[in-house]
């Protein structure tokens, strides 16, 4: 049978060897011992204690560097793989606004000139109905909607009585 110094001094050198979480709860549980045991004041004890809380830091301590390394490699992963997008979307609108805004232009000219084009039909249309109404002659013109094709233009006059 082995004292309890022996074990928990045993099981801090396998989890040291190991790489494992070392913390003093750790290390009792691993040796099957008391934690109890590590609050003795005998000297020791005192400087098994004050190991592994030394080992404990250490261990932290890694941690955090080589969290620090996994995020500052994801984010410069993240920074390639985003620089691969714009360039992608650059190639993509590969436009020259100038030349995209001179297109919108001349379209919008035509736009315009197709609306004062319809305004002036409109209008000739309107005068024309106005001297149908008051010339005495009343036409009227029949189409078949389905084609827009005139089938019979009617046309009567007035008579005077």
């Amino acid at each position: 049978m082995s004292s309890a110094y022996d074990d928990i001094k045993r099981a801090f050198d396998e989890m040291k060897s190991d790489g494992s979480k070392i913390t003093k709860n750790a290390v009792a549980t691993r040796a099957k011992r008391n934690i109890a045991n590590l609050s003795k004041i005998e000297e020791k004890w005192v400087n098994l204690r004050v190991e592994i809380e030394d080992a404990q830091l250490n261990w932290e301590g890694k941690k955090e560097e080589t969290t620090k390394d996994e995020l500052i490699k994801q984010l410069k992963a993240n920074v390639s793989n985003l620089k691969s997008k714009l360039a992608n979307e650059k190639h993509k609108n590969e436009i020259d606004p100038k030349v995209y805004d001179k297109k919108i232009e001349k379209l919008l000219v035509l736009l315009q000139e197709m609306y004062a084009e319809i305004d002036k039909l409109k209008l000739i249309n309107a005068d024309l109905q106005n001297q149908l109404v008051h010339s005495g002659q009343q036409r009227e013109i029949r189409v078949d909607e389905s084609t827009g094709e005139i089938i019979e233009l009617v046309s009567s006059t007035k008579r005077k009585e």
